[in-house]
This record gives C-alpha cells, sequence and structure tokens, in this order.
C-alpha cells in the first residue's frame, strides 16, 4: 500500500466588510481559524474510483463527531468531492454487517471518529462491532476513514480537524469532502 503525508495548513480569513464575509462564506471559508490535516493516505492497487457508484456504497459510521449526533446521521455529512459520482445514496449500516450481509452493497465508508487507539484501514473494515471512541470534542476531532471490500480497506486516511469555535455540521461536512479528496482520488488534495 503506497502511503502519502499531506502538509498541514491553516485557514484564515478576515472578514472586515459585511461585501467581503459574505463572499469568503459562500467560497466556503469562515472568520473561524481552522487546522486541517489530512495525513496517512494510502491505496491499495485494486482500488478504483470507477468503483464508486450507486448502489455499490454504505455509510458504516462507529460513532458521531458532534454531541447529540447518532452514528446513523453521518451519512448526512458526507459529501463527495467535485469529480466523482455525487448521485451516490450512502445509506448507514452498523459496523459489522458487511460480515453477516446485511446491507447487500459491495463497498462501504467505515469511519471512526476521536479513536482511543487509531486503527489501521484494514482493521477498521474488519471491525464487527463500534470500535472503542473518546466523547466528540467543542472545537476538534479526529478520525480514520476508510473505503472497505469487505475486510479489506482499499483506500484509508487520518484527518485532524481544529478551529477556533465550535464544531458544526457543516464545517465538520467540508473537512470530511477534504479528506475524501485525498482518499478517493489519488492526489485529490494535493491540487
Amino acid at each position: 500500500m503506497s502511503e502519502t503525508r499531506l502538509p498541514s495548513r491553516s485557514r484564515r480569513c478576515a472578514a472586515p466588510a459585511a461585501a467581503l464575509a459574505a463572499a469568503l462564506l459562500a467560497a466556503g471559508c469562515d472568520s473561524e481559524a481552522a487546522d486541517v490535516e489530512i495525513f496517512a493516505v494510502a491505496l491499495q492497487p485494486e482500488y478504483d474510483d470507477s468503483l464508486l457508484r450507486p448502489g455499490r456504497v454504505a455509510a458504516e459510521p462507529h460513532n458521531a463527531p458532534l454531541p447529540g449526533m447518532i452514528p446513523s446521521e453521518v451519512a448526512g455529512l458526507i459529501r463527495l468531492p467535485e469529480g466523482l459520482p455525487q448521485a451516490l445514496d450512502l445509506p448507514p449500516v452498523a459496523p459489522g454487517g458487511w460480515a453477516r450481509s446485511e446491507h447487500g452493497r459491495l463497498l462501504r465508508l467505515a469511519i471512526i471518529f476521536n479513536p482511543q487507539t487509531p486503527p489501521k484501514g484494514d482493521a477498521l473494515c474488519a471491525a464487527e462491532a463500534p470500535l472503542p471512541a473518546d466523547p466528540p470534542q467543542a472545537d476538534r476531532y479526529e478520525a480514520t476513514l476508510a473505503l472497505c471490500l469487505r475486510g479489506q480497506a482499499l483506500a484509508e486516511g487520518r484527518i485532524r480537524a481544529r478551529r477556533s469555535g465550535d464544531l458544526d455540521a457543516a464545517w465538520v461536512s467540508s473537512t470530511l469532502t477534504e479528506l475524501l479528496d485525498a482518499v478517493l482520488r489519488p492526489g485529490g488534495a494535493q491540487g
């Protein structure tokens, strides 16, 4: 499996005027400082983004990144990067359902937020029950994500994301899209 470490980056956007603030928000940037680091991106030779077709992929969240959110709501945070199929329906499935053929999907996007011990992609894919994780934090999260074919990770990566204000669903979704861009499109986060 090849592995890529992407540089850490900081986002800082100032909005001195209302028009500038609106333009920055429309561009996906807010006035709060944020640090996002994507790392441990690895791809198996068998991975091909043509595998990502409607009816083939399920979301397998082990937990949720926000207080009060339940794992089945995490699928609603996942947005595939531009250039990949936007029509993917990602029904949420419980960890381990793949072993029991409960969901009928070929692939799963398995994700765990704030894992107590960050798993390797194959371990995340092979988990038959939710892995241990710390509770959500107000201003940051870490996550491991893997595209799974049964118990094997075809693609995987990790993210550390922190912002100066409280996390919200839109910001978590935006940062997860960055992670998905790096994991599902070789070279995606570098360009």
